[in-house]
């Protein structure tokens, strides 16, 4: 029998038609990434002293992934905050524990730049660029720099992000990268209050292209 040349072009055209509108209007769920930090001299050398960025599985939380690490290291004690240990607890005996989930970021957000690239991709698209390959991941609390409290809550309220850095890409072959730097950078109120408005427009943004704007 002899197929049409034009014929099978025509249906890889549509077969390519019919991907692309895929991937363009079908929701994704992207894994979770997570800073672990591992204390004590209960660890051997591998882990001693160290600190990780781990890519989650596709729809796993801190609690499911907590979980998997204590499977592995059943005698470990987790600790109850973010806050860099105390030398007695890196250096103590036994093993301690830090999990919590970080952001993907870049390098031009880390150093105070205007981030370069590509713009106008739909959603789906540029969701997908900023979660993969990526080597800086950001960690933001807030607190207050003074024990009274003002009339305006915002008014003293200060960020302080901490951009954990990786030598290579995640994901990569591993599910897991050594942090080798931290960058520790405070927002003053003011910065706070114009990166929350530059969010929530960007949510808006995002909102208009997944759903559709009003005629």
């Amino acid at each position: 029998a002899v197929v049409s040349t034009q014929s099978t072009g025509a249906d890889l055209l549509e077969l390519q038609a019919a991907l692309v509108k895929k991937i363009i209007t079908t929701e994704r769920f992207f894994p979770e990434y997570f800073r672990v930090g591992y204390y004590g001299k209960g660890f051997d050398s591998k882990y001693q002293g160290k600190e990780f960025v781990y890519r989650g599985y596709e729809l796993e939380g801190r609690s499911e992934f907590l979980q998997r690490i204590q499977t592995r290291f059943p005698s470990a004690n987790v600790l109850p905050y973010t806050e860099v240990p105390q030398e007695s607890v890196q250096k103590g005996e036994g093993q301690q524990i830090q999990v919590f989930a970080v952001k993907p970021s870049s390098p031009e957000e880390r150093d105070g730049l205007e981030k370069t690239g590509p713009t106008g991709m739909p959603l789906n698209i540029a969701k997908y660029y900023q979660l993969n390959s990526v080597k800086v991941f950001l960690y933001s609390k807030p607190f207050r720099k003074t024990k009274e409290k003002s009339d305006n809550e915002f008014k003293d309220l200060w960020i302080r992000n901490s951009y954990y850095s990786t030598p290579s890409n995640l994901p990569g072959i591993l599910r897991r990268c050594e942090i080798t730097k931290v960058t520790t950078i405070e927002l003053s109120p003011i910065h706070n209050a114009i990166n929350t408005i530059d969010s929530k427009n960007n949510e808006i943004v995002e909102a208009i292209k997944k759903y559709g704007s009003p005629d």
